[in-house]
């Protein structure tokens, strides 16, 4: 790490900052009433339509910028998860558009990758984590709403998804950052949540 690096690691400080940001997000209610199996499934299907557009705008920045120093070491297709949304949506027969905090948010995306490329790190940092961590119980609460399993909550290509966390956070850890580059991921990750707490209570409210 260089001498203007900040003094905790990365991975610490995207978790313990974010916290609030993170808490907003857990608690928005459509996700409350999918752990309780009450949500309805036309909620839950706008859910992933509206995930759909900002994975897209993400993986599509991640391809663009698979030879960033930065961005480079989290060019991780087995972790895309647009293809597999695609596949869900089709699979549940939904065209609807999506909602408009997803389309907002791929818009964001697409504005850093041409701004501030590294950025994306925060964005895949916070769904991907989130994907291979709770999202695993969503996965199953999910199933029992829509009647199928769900492609998006499914890793094929992952053995051991507690083995991928630790490696993406010492994908992390390892890059070496100035402390405004690290201050700006950290906020640019609370972003993130945000962003998605937006598109999950538009699901909610229909």
């Amino acid at each position: 790490m260089s001498e203007n690096s900040a003094p905790s690691a990365l991975s610490i400080r995207l978790r313990e900052e974010t916290t609030d940001a993170h808490t907003r997000a857990e608690r928005a209610p459509l996700f409350a009433a999918i752990f309780r199996e009450t949500c309805p499934a036309p909620a839950m299907v706008s859910l992933l339509r509206g995930l759909q557009p900002a994975y897209k705008a993400m993986e599509a920045a991640l391809e663009g910028h698979s030879e960033h120093p930065l961005v480079g070491a989290f060019h991780r297709p087995e972790l895309y998860r647009s293809a597999a949304l695609k596949a869900d949506l089709a699979d549940l027969k939904d065209t609807s558009e999506p909602v408009p905090g997803g389309v907002t948010y791929a818009k964001h995306i697409q504005e850093i990758s041409e701004r501030e490329p590294f950025l994306l790190i925060a964005h895949a940092y916070t769904r991907y984590l989130g994907d291979l961590s709770g999202g695993q119980m969503l996965g199953k609460k999910a199933h029992a709403i829509v009647g199928q399993d769900l492609a998006f909550y499914a890793f094929p290509d992952i053995k051991n998804p507690g083995a991928a966390k630790t490696a993406f956070r010492k994908r992390l850890d390892d890059m070496d950052l100035t402390s405004e580059q690290a201050n700006a991921l950290v906020a640019e990750a609370s972003v993130a949540f945000d962003f998605n707490t937006a598109i999950a209570s538009e699901a909610w409210a229909g």
